[in-house]
């Protein structure tokens, strides 16, 4: 027990030398800091822009999203149709694609 308090009191010594002295931070990691710190402060959308990957991938999946709304909106017999014929395709016997049943007309 009486160890533990020479310690303390020999690291005391320390604590009040560390008080006396301010620390400063250099000037290239205040900077480093305040440009993240603005960084943060980014509008909603360049978040996700960011988080999605860039242009690239926002264009891509906006594209697939258009292709999926038209075809959606303009042709639900034409999707229809390609699953039932594509349900018959797996029914047949020899389970190869009949690319015949995609090309047929009416």
């Amino acid at each position: 027990m009486q160890q533990n308090k020479k310690d303390d009191a020999d690291l005391d010594v320390f604590f009040e030398a560390a008080r006396a002295t301010p620390y400063v931070p250099p000037v290239p990691l205040v900077d480093r800091i305040l440009n993240d710190a603005a960084s943060q402060n980014a509008p909603f959308w360049h978040k996700i822009w960011s988080e999605l990957g860039g242009w690239p991938v926002t264009v891509g999946l906006a594209t697939a999203c258009s292709i999926g709304i038209v075809i959606g909106l303009t042709s639900p017999m034409l999707v229809s149709d390609i699953y039932m014929s594509e349900a018959d395709i797996w029914a047949s016997d020899n389970l190869l694609l009949d690319v015949s049943v995609f090309m047929d007309e009416g």
